[in-house]
């Protein structure tokens, strides 16, 4: 072995003790740093907790409220109907005959009462005619006076029932032996005074023809200003009811028609709300039962007042006309949308529960937490899958893995889970 390489191998085996001592100081010194820091945290986590007891290593239990449920067979839907509010009555004014129309005496909006003058006609020629009819009657009046009626037919029936009586006399008294002389002679007196006296009326029967006549031409005078008067009354367009002016057609000056429309009145003081209803629920109500009509956000006291025999071909619905309050009128006017809300019972077999009693399920269903007694004196969480069939805004009406008397939890269901231990306090 040469001196260089001699030299080299002691010197390693002088260094490697060095770089083990070396070593081990640095660890001892990290062990030190380690005891340091577990020490600080110590005495950190036992300051943080200094306010706040330890957990206790009992179970503990949650109270939740309760409520007991029922079973129910039906329910009341509440369903809301549209239909509009109408005048009880709305007319359209006209004249029966033709005529210019001189004068009209009203315009569009104003109230009007029953029997005010709203229209005239030029009735001229009508007040001449009446007046030569008048003058023609008074003639034929008077050449009626000086007739006599002569007989009636009931005279003269009388007067031949009376000679075929006496004439069955006559032949009696002939025939019988023992009747006097005297009383033939009597008999045979009385025979010819009445067959002169039937003989008399029936020589005036042109009399009572000319009397006919007479009396036929002043009848029929009669008539004829009869229908004069009626003329010149229908002349003048009335208002046959309390209401408003709507329309006005025509002015002065222009030649109407016979019952051409000029003027529209609409009764504002009785209103009524036409409403559409499913066939099978008109058919449930009756006449006179009150109920309520809303008109945007007011509600207003109507009953009905008649329900249309037939279904409206467009809406497949029957009409109900409900009479409103008088005081409807203060603040509604035909033609507002109107609505009418009507209870139907609805077969449901289910159960009631608060909406905040349920949560989201899988597969489109709810569920709803009940609690029951585990067996062992505790109250536990059981998860129950539901299925919604109506909602009311506040409650829900439910129907599956539920029992009659079930306890189910009204609230507060995101702080449990099943199994969970719980004391239940039951609602009032």
């Amino acid at each position: 072995m040469t001196d260089a390489k001699q030299s080299k191998i002691e010197s390693l085996a002088v260094s490697q003790p060095a770089c083990r001592r070396s070593m081990r100081g640095r660890v001892f010194l990290a062990g030190i740093v380690v005891l340091i820091l577990g020490a600080m945290a110590v005495g950190l986590g036992a300051a943080g907790n200094h306010t706040q007891p330890a957990p206790p290593l009992a179970e503990n239990t949650m109270p939740v409220r309760t409520t007991v449920i029922e079973k129910v067979k039906s329910f009341q839907l509440r369903r809301s109907h549209a239909g509009t509010i109408k005048a009880h009555r709305t007319s359209r004014l006209g004249f029966e005959r033709m005529g210019k129309l001189i004068e009209i005496a009203v315009c569009e909006g104003q109230r009007v009462k029953a029997g005010q003058v709203l229209a005239r006609l030029d009735t001229r020629q009508l007040e001449t005619k009446k007046r030569e009819l008048q003058t023609q009657r008074n003639q034929a009046a008077s050449a009626l006076d000086k007739l006599s009626p002569g007989p009636s037919k009931e005279q003269i029936t009388e007067a031949e029932d009376g000679v075929s009586e006496l004439e069955s006399q006559l032949n009696l008294i002939q025939n019988k032996c023992r009747y006097s002389r005297y009383e033939m002679q009597t008999t045979k007196t009385r025979l010819e005074a009445a067959q002169r006296n039937l003989a008399k009326l029936r020589s005036d029967a042109a009399q009572i023809q000319r009397f006919d006549a007479q009396e036929a031409v002043v009848a029929q005078l009669d008539a004829a200003l009869a229908e004069l008067v009626i003329g010149i009354e229908n002349s003048t367009l009335t208002a046959p009811f309390d209401g408003k002016i709507a329309e006005r057609q025509v002015d002065e000056g222009a030649i109407v028609t016979p019952h051409a429309p000029i003027l529209k009145i609409v009764e504002d003081r009785k209103l009524e709300a036409w409403i559409g209803l499913p066939s099978a629920v008109a058919t449930g109500l009756k006449k006179g039962q009150p109920h309520v009509v809303f008109v945007g956000k007011r509600s207003y006291p109507a009953k009905i007042g008649a329900i249309l025999p037939e279904l409206d071909p467009s809406t497949r619905t029957r009409t109900v006309m409900l009479e409103l309050d008088d005081s409807a009128a203060t603040s509604l006017v035909p033609g507002e949308l109107a609505r009418m809300e009507v209870i139907d019972e609805v077969p449901a077999s289910g159960y009631w529960l608060p909406t905040e009693a349920l949560s989201r399920g899988s597969r489109g269903l709810w569920s709803a937490m009940a609690v029951e007694d585990d067996g062992c004196g505790k109250e536990t969480i059981v998860r129950r899958e539901v299925e919604v069939l109506h909602t009311n805004g506040e409650q829900v009406l439910v129907r599956g893995a539920l029992r009659r008397g079930d306890r189910i939890v009204t609230g507060g269901t995101h702080r449990i889970v099943p199994g969970q231990k719980v004391e239940a306090v039951d609602a009032a």
